[in-house]
C-alpha cells in the first residue's frame, strides 16, 4: 500500500513542482485517502497531511486520530494536538520550521477555508 500512495505523492509534487509549489497540503476526505492511504474522517477538528516536494511528509492531527500511529502511517511524523491547543497555529509553526513559511503552498478546492485563509 505505502509504494503506491508513494508513487502518488510523487507524480502530483512532480506536476506541481513545474507550477512552483513547494508543499501539498491535504485534508480529509477523498484526498487525503487517495494521496495517503490513511482514511482521516472529516470533523470540525483539524487534521491535514503535509507533502513537501523535497522533505518528509507528516499528518497533522487531533490526540482523537492519533491513532494513525498504530497504523504504521508511511509517513514517519505525526504531530499531535490537543483540545486546548490551536491547530491552525500548530500547523503554520511545522510549515515555518520545516522551511516552508516563504514557499508556495498546493491547496485542494475543497479545502476547508476556515483553516486555510
Amino acid at each position: 500500500m505505502s509504494a503506491f500512495q508513494k508513487e502518488r505523492c510523487k507524480q502530483v509534487l512532480d506536476l506541481l513542482h513545474g507550477d512552483g509549489v513547494d508543499v501539498l497540503l491535504l485534508f480529509p476526505g477523498a484526498n487525503i485517502a487517495y494521496y495517503t492511504g490513511f482514511p482521516v474522517g472529516l470533523s470540525e477538528r483539524l487534521a491535514a497531511a503535509v507533502v513537501p516536494v523535497d522533505g518528509e511528509p507528516y499528518f497533522v492531527v487531533n490526540r482523537l486520530e492519533g491513532e494513525l500511529r498504530g497504523l504504521e502511517p508511511w509517513f514517519k511524523h505525526v504531530e499531535i494536538w490537543d483540545e486546548h491547543e490551536d491547530p491552525v497555529r500548530l500547523l503554520a509553526d511545522t510549515l515555518m520550521a520545516s522551511g516552508y513559511g516563504d514557499g508556495c503552498l498546493g491547496i485542494p478546492e475543497e479545502a476547508p477555508w476556515g483553516w486555510v485563509n
